[in-house]
């Protein structure tokens, strides 16, 4: 009876990865060993055993893993970069916060291209990382822009009540995959090298981040260069942020829900 549960568990897991989900479950190695036994088992029955070999070769062992890698020491720095731009902002330095910003920009592009031409470069704490850098750089650089008069609240409201879901849902996801083998504690839940969920944004979530980027971008050098964007050109860039961004958050709150009644 003891292996019953497991097994259910893990084929839950199993239909939750193979449905293209918004998390990628990362099996213990225990498990993944009992995953593979199973399907090279299950030889009478094709349907089950095609869905769990697939799974076999998509899910990975969740071991301790390598965080010191140049994406996330630029994921690091990009983070190191927020509050400075913040600062500029405020001392109405633009050129530095246009020019610091771009720096930001350009390493969210180049540990992009580390991470999928270098394989051991890659790491699952790295794909929570680079999200967490870039919602810390545009959800602040947002607010300073509301609170000084060059873009409306709301559209740091809705950037907020996006992040937030997400946040929420990744911690739920988080405490739910936890490895079972070992007693719970804190400081694994919170432990980088302790991989349990790859975070894969949507397309629709990555086409959302880069409208907010362009906007950011394109109202701080308006500050610098007021010819350089008109005001219709900023107002359809404000729109179509804001229509990505409501429609990003209803995606990720659905797909936070089923992710977790998954596992319950």
């Amino acid at each position: 009876m003891s292996s019953i549960l497991p097994i259910n568990l893990l084929l839950r897991r199993a239909s939750l990865d193979l449905k293209k989900s918004y998390f990628y479950v990362v099996l213990t190695k225990n498990q993944h060993q009992c995953l593979s036994l199973l399907s090279r088992r299950l030889l009478s029955n094709n349907e089950e055993n095609t869905k769990l070999s697939k799974v076999t070769l998509k899910l990975k062992k969740s071991t301790r893993e390598n965080v010191l890698t140049v994406p996330n020491l630029l994921g690091v720095i990009r983070i190191g970069l927020t509050p400075a731009i913040v600062a500029c902002l405020y001392q109405q330095n633009n050129a530095a916060a246009v020019g610091l910003f771009i720096i930001a920009g350009l390493s969210d592009l180049i540990d992009g291209l580390i991470a999928r031409c270098f394989p051991s470069q890659r790491s699952n704490f790295g794909s929570i990382l680079d999200p967490i850098a870039d919602k810390l750089l545009v959800g602040f650089v947002f607010l300073s822009l509301s609170l000084l008069g060059h873009l409306p609240h709301y559209i740091f409201a809705l950037t907020l009540m996006k992040d937030l879901i997400i946040l929420l849902g990744a911690s739920a996801i988080r405490y739910r995959t936890m490895p079972n083998d070992q007693k719970f504690t804190w400081s694994k839940y919170f432990d980088p090298t302790l991989s349990t969920v790859t975070v894969t944004p949507t397309t629709l979530g990555k086409l959302n981040t880069v409208l907010q980027l362009t906007l950011i971008c394109s109202t701080m050098c308006s500050l610098v260069w007021p010819a350089a964007c008109s005001d219709k050109l900023l107002l359809m860039m404000l729109y179509s942020t804001t229509a990505t961004t409501c429609c990003a958050t209803v995606q990720y709150f659905f797909a936070m829900v089923k992710d977790y009644k998954s596992f319950n």
